[in-house]
């Protein structure tokens, strides 16, 4: 009786601690897309597949990729307000992440014709996330075009920032992984033989990176080397 009686205790022991544990979600979960995510890639034109690799890191939820307005001349030289003509996907990261997901699939994104970058940067001030987008172009150009990059208050326009990057991209192989109005970033593909000379031509067109960042030429050269990342910003 008494080891009837064990027995059928250590049952509903066993019963009470699987009932107790957590059911673990089906890892294949990440790897599935939902119809309002599949309709959404469909009318941006955005390549699902990519989304489902992006699924490997992140579950953040996907809007239509909605810039600011952007700000420039007209022919007469007047200051004009349009909208971006860019198409795709945005969701919101942490600095952190949304840095390293630029970096570890825009090679990925690039191959399929798309791009994935940055286009707003709040440093985790006030626990405000990044917003990173996911464009249906891998031209980066095309990219500071419509987003208006400019160095206004250095009389850089936007095409004279497309020309300094295209003399960087010469030198350096960028691949683009942030722009905004005032600001671009790069991962650097081929190192200079001289990283302090490559800080020079930096400083000679962004002073703002030294002035208001580093501090020094050197000590830029030093983070241009250890990054391999070039940011260009013009306060």
């Amino acid at each position: 009786m008494k080891y009837s009686f064990f027995i059928a205790s250590l049952t509903c022991a066993f019963i009470l601690f699987s009932c107790g544990e957590p059911k673990a979600e089906p890892e294949t979960d990440l790897n599935i897309l939902k119809a309002d995510e599949r309709d959404l890639c469909a009318s941006q034109n955005i390549d699902s597949t990519l989304i489902l690799l992006l699924r490997e890191t992140s579950r953040a939820k996907l809007d239509v990729f909605l810039p600011d307005s952007v700000y420039t001349f007209d022919s007469a030289d007047n200051w004009i307000s349009r909208a971006s003509n860019l198409q795709g996907v945005m969701f919101e990261a942490t600095s952190g992440q949304a840095a390293a997901l630029c970096d570890e699939y825009g090679d990925d994104f690039n191959t399929k014709g798309h791009t994935i970058y940055v286009f707003e940067q709040n440093f985790g001030i006030d626990s405000e996330k990044d917003k990173v987008a996911i464009v249906n172009t891998s031209d980066k150009y095309e990219i500071l075009r419509e987003t208006a990059t400019d160095g206004i208050n250095y009389d850089i326009d936007n095409d004279s920032v497309i020309t300094i990057i295209k003399t960087f991209d010469a030198k350096y192989d960028l691949i683009l992984t942030g722009c905004g109005l005032d600001w671009c970033q790069f991962n650097i593909g081929k190192a200079p033989s001289d990283w302090e000379m490559m800080a020079k031509e930096v400083y000679d067109v962004c002073p703002d990176v030294v002035d208001q960042g580093t501090g020094s030429v050197e000590d830029l050269a030093k983070e241009l080397e250890e990054f391999k990342t070039l940011y260009l910003w013009w306060d």
